[in-house]
């Protein structure tokens, strides 16, 4: 029984009205031969042994990709919370404070001491003259704890007592390296001295110890390496954009898993900002609303109509307009609503669209960043809790930010019109039946592309798919380039 799957010729003469019948010119020896003979198999998708390939590279980025992600996950849940706890202890300079470190056989070769009291950073050191010093000591259990050597010293900057009511707890944090020392652990013991030049009253601070692999000093490291393989996954759309977040995120998991940094779930929790989520979900809905009504179309055609046809007019009103209303609404969502219309008034005025679009993406980037609700950034700057307490709001932020938004639109506008003063690059290099032509090819052959190769009736699909990518590849070429008759044909 044949493979073949019969069609009614209606339906196929539905399906391929094009204006010209070359349907099974593929399957005849054709008069002419091609000056480029690689152009019909530019797609790839004829070669049978390259569809094999795919499928095998698929497999293997599914099976990689699963099986990282299943072993952040596995290591994830095989690690226990650990919530940092602090004691409370009291430092002063006639009474200094020995910690006992038990962390001496351990298989992490890091101490991590955490702090957290009335803390200065390191540029505000010259303002108190209170300081913490932090001293890693080896003693001797066989010898009454005789200190023999200190190991290492840390300074921390302390505020000066009568800022204590005034300024918050600060978490600084310091490492000590056991690894250099591993070989006397089993004579000697480690332990941490607490000091203060403070002599004039004691200083209370919360101390947290812990161990940390030597690997979390690579964390940024893994943190890039974490990022750049979404950015990869989500330009070369390996998979979802969302699916390719979730994976990252649970292998960010994983990795802090790894580094002994495993989170709590109310810490993950609180690494979620639902009020920013809000803004932008509620946003999202009403730009969804606009598009229902036909706004961005609207906006569009009114742009055009007020420009009567004239391109650069035509040009400056839809980067104000776009500029404008991704002032106010998401500007990543403006731009893909009214990228349509705008395509479509390039190929009205005969222009390319690609470089027109990259100055709707400009204006309605440097619009998004005018207000505190045009951009995704400027929501969480403006939904911080510290950025909230000194004052600022919306109309200080947009105030602020829209006078600088307005000397960029100036600016990149100058910019624009200086590099496309004579419209030249802004038109299309080859005749726009052709492009259209050229468009419509890579269409039919990504559909190709994407059916699979197990179905008997996905697989006569595909040929005739592929039977109509050649007709049109045909066409294009007697439009394109000049062909001379083949030697062997005549």
């Amino acid at each position: 029984m044949s493979n073949e799957v019969l069609y009614p010729t209606d339906m196929l003469n539905d399906v391929f009205t094009e204006r010209s019948p070359l349907i099974n010119a593929s399957t005849k020896k054709s008069r002419f031969c091609d000056t480029d003979s690689s152009y019909s198999d530019s797609s790839g998708v004829h070669s049978p042994s390259n569809n094999r390939m795919k499928t095998i590279l698929n497999n293997i980025k599914i099976t990689f990709l699963c099986g990282v992600m299943l072993g952040s996950f596995g290591l994830f849940i095989s690690v226990s919370d650990k919530a940092p706890l602090f004691h409370q202890v009291s430092v002063s300079a006639d009474d200094p404070l020995h910690i006992n470190l038990p962390f001496q056989r351990s298989a992490y070769p890091l101490i991590r001491t955490s702090f957290k009291g009335k803390f200065l950073p390191h540029f505000y050191d010259n303002f108190s003259d209170v300081d913490l010093f932090v001293t890693l000591q080896k003693v001797d259990p066989e010898h009454d704890n005789e200190v023999r050597e200190n190991m290492s010293v840390w300074r921390q900057s302390f505020a000066p007592a009568i800022l204590w009511k005034e300024l918050p707890d600060t978490t600084v944090e310091h490492f000590f390296d056991l690894q250099t020392h591993r070989k006397d652990w089993v004579k000697y013991r480690y332990q941490l001295l607490l000091t203060t030049n403070n002599d004039r009253q004691p200083i209370t601070l919360s101390v947290n110890l812990s161990e940390a692999p030597r690997s979390i000093e690579y964390g940024v490291l893994f943190a890039m390496c974490i990022l750049v393989c979404l950015y990869v996954i989500i330009v070369f759309d390996l998979i979802h954009r969302t699916l390719a977040a979730m994976w990252a995120g649970i292998v960010a998991m994983g990795v802090l898993a790894f580094l002994n940094e495993k989170p709590t779930l109310s810490h993950v929790m609180s690494w979620m900002d639902i009020e920013t989520l809000c803004l932008l979900f509620g946003m999202m809905v009403l730009v969804a609303i606009l598009c229902e009504t036909g706004f961005f179309d609207y906006v569009a055609v009114l742009a055009y109509k007020l420009a009567k046809g004239k391109r650069w007019t035509v040009i400056t009103l839809m980067c104000l307009f776009t500029a404008f209303i991704s002032a106010f609404l998401d500007n990543v969502t403006t731009i893909l609503l009214f990228t349509p219309v705008s395509i479509r008034l390039c190929e009205v005025m005969e222009l390319n669209p690609k470089n027109v679009l990259i100055a709707l993406v400009m204006f309605s980037n440097i619009g998004g960043t005018a207000t505190a609700v045009g951009d995704p950034p400027n929501v969480i700057i403006i939904s911080n809790e510290e950025v909230a307490k000194k004052g600022i709001g919306f109309a200080n932020f947009t105030l602020h930010m829209s006078i600088g938004s307005a000397l960029a639109m100036v600016v990149t506008y100058f910019v624009i019109r200086v590099m496309y003063r004579n419209l030249i690059p802004l038109q299309f290099e080859e005749p726009h039946e052709v492009v259209e032509l050229r468009q419509e090819i890579q269409v039919w052959k990504r559909a190709a592309g994407s059916l699979s190769l197990y179905s008997r009736d996905e697989n006569s699909v595909r040929r005739m798919l592929l039977q109509k990518v050649e007709a049109l590849e045909i066409l294009m070429k007697k439009k394109t380039f000049r062909q001379k008759p083949c030697q062997r044909c005549i």
